[in-house]
């Protein structure tokens, strides 16, 4: 009976540790960022809104000023930019990702490689943070910070 016991308490210690669990919401978090990078790879402007927040706040590399956005207004912003190039290649480089109860951080660096319609290919390196919520079992993006590296 002894050993029952000593099973079962290793047992739900395994089960139940928050490492194991922080593991899984890591995966998690790392693929719906990887997602977005997809969606905006694939010029996809319902798939990038879809992994926001109802409402997300951003600061952007190319405005000085933050935005709050709805998932309407998302959507239209995006296909915006994609309106506006020809092609648009994000590249992760060195992400780090963090997981604080229900808050994900994932900051690092993206190389993004545009072509203008109507200029020359472009590439910047661009410093990023993103904060994700998990909501319903599922990772959102709440807001970012991105700034072009000089």
């Amino acid at each position: 009976m002894k050993q029952v016991v000593v099973v079962a308490v290793v047992l739900l210690a395994v089960l139940y540790n928050p490492s194991t669990v922080r593991g899984a919401d890591l995966d998690e978090l790392k693929a719906a960022h990887e997602a977005t990078i997809k969606a905006i790879n694939a010029r996809d402007a319902q798939g990038w809104a879809a992994g926001f927040y109802d409402r997300e706040i951003r600061f952007s590399a190319e405005d000085p000023f933050p935005a709050e956005s709805d998932k309407g207004s998302l959507v239209a912003a995006a296909q915006n930019v994609l309106a506006t190039r020809e092609s648009w290649t994000v590249v992760p480089v060195n992400l780090q990702y963090r997981v604080i109860g229900t808050t994900g951080i994932v900051w690092g660096y993206h190389r993004d490689v545009v072509k203008p319609k109507d200029g020359p290919m472009q590439s910047h390196v661009i410093r990023v943070l993103f904060v994700y919520v998990k909501s319903d079992g599922k990772w959102l993006r709440a807001a970012s910070h991105l700034s072009a590296l000089p």
